[in-house]
């Protein structure tokens, strides 16, 4: 899937991903509107008789500087685009919003956080083994991911 106007960015989710009992704030790759620069995922088809439990789940889920967003879904394959397909989207001037770091600093705290969600190194490394089953290169994803298992390695 490719989304035009958007990008990749980095926001704290302090709901997200905690070092319980420090509150350490996590970092999660997030997108943000950016005219110059496309993001290149997967969209899921909802049943019709699940679509509000999923939406409510997803509006629990992706608070904190997010805002949803239809956008329209340009497949890899080639087949027919599809219109109005949401997505849940970051706006810079959240209060969550991190904005960029040098990648050691990044990578030691998402080594470092852990919360309700699950730990923020497994959500960064699943996320970079998607991209990579779909055949996208994301350097600075692909990056961060070397610096993160060689932290791991470490401790």
């Amino acid at each position: 899937m490719l989304l035009e106007n958007t990008c990749i960015y980095i926001q704290d989710l302090s709901d997200h991903f905690n070092l319980l009992p420090n509150n350490l704030p996590g970092r999660v790759a997030t997108l943000i509107k950016d005219p110059d620069e496309i993001t290149w995922g997967i969209a899921y088809q909802i049943d019709s008789d699940c679509i509000e439990k999923v939406i409510s789940y997803l509006n629990f889920r992706e608070k904190c500087g997010y805002t949803t967003d239809n956008v329209t879904f340009y497949p890899a394959n080639g087949s027919k685009n599809l219109e109005n397909v949401l997505i849940y989207i970051a706006t810079e001037d959240n209060e969550e919003f991190l904005g960029p770091a040098p990648l050691r600093e990044e990578a030691i705290q998402i080594v470092n956080t852990s919360g309700p969600s699950g730990k923020n190194s497994e959500y960064l490394l699943r996320l970079a083994e998607a991209m990579r089953k779909m055949g996208i290169t994301d350097r600075y994803l692909f990056d961060l991911e070397l610096q993160i298992t060689e932290l791991m390695a470490q401790s």
